[in-house]
């Protein structure tokens, strides 16, 4: 939340399957809940990641801000970057505090055999030095 106040968002969605998963996903609902109280100029919204997956296919531009626990996250990354043509497409980073960051390149084997031509079957590689 105080992310989306430093960088001007006005929206959060939490993604969940409390449903489902009523421990695990009840509590982390019970502490967003929690949490965005403290941040009455943030909307806040719940909305059950199935749902939230075939809406961000079908409109994209009704999300500002999502929160989700990490297995969501990486599906819900695995189904967004289909729609910008693979994985291979979309690298990822994980902003923490004080500026740290940790980067992931964009997944090596979807990668090399992209780059692979039809004749050879030669992989191709890039590297910084």
């Amino acid at each position: 939340f105080k992310y989306a106040v430093d960088n001007g968002r006005s929206n959060i969605v939490a993604l969940h399957k409390a449903n489902i998963m009523k421990m695990s996903d009840g509590l982390f609902l019970e502490e967003c809940r929690a949490v965005a109280e403290q941040y009455p100029q943030i909307k806040y919204r719940e909305m059950y990641l199935d749902s939230a997956c075939l809406k961000i296919v079908k409109d994209p531009t009704q999300f500002d801000m999502m929160l989700m626990p990490n297995l969501y996250g990486d599906i819900f990354s695995d189904l967004t970057s289909g729609l910008i043509g693979g994985l291979g497409l979309a690298p990822s980073g994980n902003m923490g505090k004080d500026g740290i960051a940790i980067y992931e390149a964009v997944h090596a084997r979807l990668m090399i055999s992209l780059l692979r031509t039809k004749e050879t079957q030669q992989p191709f590689s890039c590297q910084d030095s």
